[in-house]
């Protein structure tokens, strides 16, 4: 039951009906029976009820059906309704079938178009031009005024359909932009909880990269403190040994064996000081490269070394293992320049970064009076880039001074 009324009455079979449009529908619809109540009921001009009354139905059936939204699929019963509301005025005879030819122009020119529209109101006058004198009797020229009249009246009819319907389009479109926006606006936002979902992940993965990194390091310098220093303590107790057995027979010999083992166990313990600094607190935790490069510059203030340090070219993220190697390197480099280059006053640290690859270059002015011989540090560096799939090289600069580049390509950084 609501379904009918909704039909009849209400919305429409697609809730677009307007309430306007039912009322003067089925104002037409009445008016006309009611004009077959006595004393209008004799009138010459009205056909017999039954042909009414096939119409009626037939109106109100396709009256269900219609739509009141441009769509190409309402075409068809615009242009049914059209037909059905002209063979309505003639068998009402009345004239009070106006209010459903009204209906039927304006929903033929909303639904399918003005030229459809145009179309049918011509149809609608050439009808009446015909039928009035034939069905009804009358003549020509009377025919010809009721057309004229009529004409003026379609043209009304379809100007303010016109505007109501470019109303409705534009209602209807600012409608589905707006969908379009909210929706736009959902998946925005589902995409940001997406993209902060991915970014805490990426942290984390981060964070435990660079755990990872710190381990391996730790776990590397500690095979060397094994190695380096086991070595020279052996070495050490060999020494202190060979002289203990030499105290009654060789006084001297003995002594140098001491002063030599003495010398072997500081080398041995600036190595464990060197693994202690390194094994401290992570230098690049919760820091960038640069600025890590850029602290460790700055801790050479005061020893007689000035440092600077620069960077060349948009810096990016690299994994934390290749960060953690490019520092260890140049905090070896600055070491071996502040402790070993010969009247060294200055050293240049360079970080570029390179479509291609990441170089770091170390550069002092200390004076190089024989061939270069990396000691364990430097080689320790260099084994370090290999690891990360780089190269270390060390060469004497252009002018005079030690220059080592370390370089990690593309493939490792990316």
């Amino acid at each position: 039951m609501p379904r009918i009324v909704t039909l009849l009455v209400g919305g429409g079979r697609d809730g677009d009906r307007p309430w306007l449009a039912t009322l003067t529908f089925w104002a037409g619809i009445v008016a006309s029976w009611t004009a077959r109540v006595p004393p209008m009921g004799d009138h010459p001009l009205l056909l017999p009820e039954w042909l009414l009354l096939v119409v009626t139905v037939v109106m109100v059936l396709v009256w269900t059906r219609l739509g009141w939204t441009a769509r190409r699929d309402r075409h068809v019963w615009a242009v049914v309704f059209a037909t059905g509301a002209i063979g309505f005025g003639i068998a009402d005879g009345s004239g009070n079938s106006a209010f459903v030819l009204v209906v039927a122009l304006a929903n033929v020119t909303m639904v399918a178009g003005t030229a459809t529209g145009v179309a049918s109101a011509a149809g609608l006058v050439a009808t009446v031009f015909v039928a009035v004198p034939l069905v009804f009797d009358k003549s020509w020229s009377d025919s010809g005024d009721q057309a004229l009249g009529l004409s003026g009246f379609a043209v009304a009819t379809i100007a303010v359909a016109q505007v109501l319907g470019s109303e409705r389009r534009s209602a209807v479109t600012a409608q589905r932009l707006l969908g379009e926006v909210e929706s736009a606006h959902a998946e925005l936002v589902a995409s940001h909880a997406e993209l902060e979902s991915a970014h805490a992940a990426l942290r984390h993965h981060s964070e435990q990269e660079q755990e990872l990194a710190v381990a391996n390091e730790r776990a590397r310098l500690a095979r060397e403190v094994h190695d380096a220093v086991g070595h020279h303590l052996t070495v050490a107790q060999l020494n202190l040994t060979y002289a203990q057995r030499l105290r009654a027979i060789d006084e001297e010999t003995a002594w140098a064996e001491v002063a030599d083992a003495r010398s072997t166990v500081a080398t041995a313990l600036r190595e464990v000081r060197r693994a202690v600094r390194a094994m401290g607190p992570a230098p690049l935790v919760e820091r960038t490269l640069c600025t890590a490069l850029s602290r460790l510059s700055r801790t050479f203030d005061g020893t007689g070394l000035e440092v600077t340090f620069a960077v060349e070219g948009p810096a990016r993220a690299l994994p934390a293992h290749v960060d953690l190697t490019l520092y260890r390197v140049a905090e070896e480099a600055l070491t071996n320049a502040a402790r070993h280059a010969q009247e060294a006053t200055r050293a240049d640290v360079l970080l570029t970064y390179e479509p291609d690859r990441v170089t770091l270059s170390v550069h002092d002015d200390g004076r190089l009076d024989s061939p270069i011989t990396p000691g364990f540090g430097l080689d320790g560096a260099r084994r370090r880039l290999l690891e990360v799939g780089g190269v270390l090289e060390v060469s004497r600069a252009e002018h005079d001074g030690l220059l080592l580049t370390a370089r990690v390509p593309a493939d490792v950084v990316s």
